[in-house]
């Protein structure tokens, strides 16, 4: 990290001219041991699933959307496919558990299952579900690794989505539902 830093004052602007920036670079050097920051292949993994929540009413949007938007993604037609593009970055759509299958060439298929349930009326998933969904993930990281991929980034695509994030982050940091919880997207 020192000679990352090291590099960067020496480099022809400002000494911390680019703020934040540069400190994230240099922990980052820091982490892949090296002076000099390359990443290589960029990739998104955008991950499909349903909220079995949906049914309780919580979205605006009717759950069928997430399908719709999956096949988008996988299109590249989709703002996340724009996004990436103009950053040099490959997208990668994963069905991890719609409610309806979606035939698309570039949309892979790891359904843990056809969507979660209900988690108003009891567990959204099983432990076996959820450690799969886990692993699952795990491996499609380490197979983007081994095509050569230095820098990932992860995204989600779920109706209810919204539901599930602010009841994870309840149960995950111990506090109540109204400070984890605000409009969902769409909602005014």
């Amino acid at each position: 990290m020192a000679r990352a830093r090291a590099r960067w004052d020496n480099l022809a602007k400002p000494v911390g001219s680019l703020g934040e920036l540069e400190s994230y670079l240099v922990r980052v050097a820091g982490l892949l041991g090296t002076e000099y920051v390359a990443f290589g292949k960029r990739a998104v993994l955008v991950f499909c699933a349903d909220n079995g929540v949906t049914k309780s009413g919580v979205a605006a949007t009717p759950a069928s959307i997430t399908a719709t938007m999956a096949g988008i993604i996988a299109e590249g037609r989709s703002a996340v496919g724009l996004m990436a593009k103009r950053a040099g970055a490959d997208v990668f759509a994963f069905d991890m558990g719609m409610f309806t299958r979606v035939e698309k060439p570039n949309l892979a298929d790891c359904r843990i299952a056809a969507g979660t349930r209900d988690m108003t009326c009891g567990p959204a998933m099983t432990r076996g579900e959820v450690q799969r969904a886990i692993e699952t993930g795990m491996e499609l990281v380490r197979g983007k690794k081994a095509e050569g991929y230095g820098l990932l980034a992860t995204g989600e695509m779920g109706i209810g989505n919204t539901t599930s994030a602010a009841a994870a982050a309840a149960a995950l940091l111990k506090l109540p539902a109204s400070e984890t919880t605000g409009r969902g997207a769409g909602l005014i």
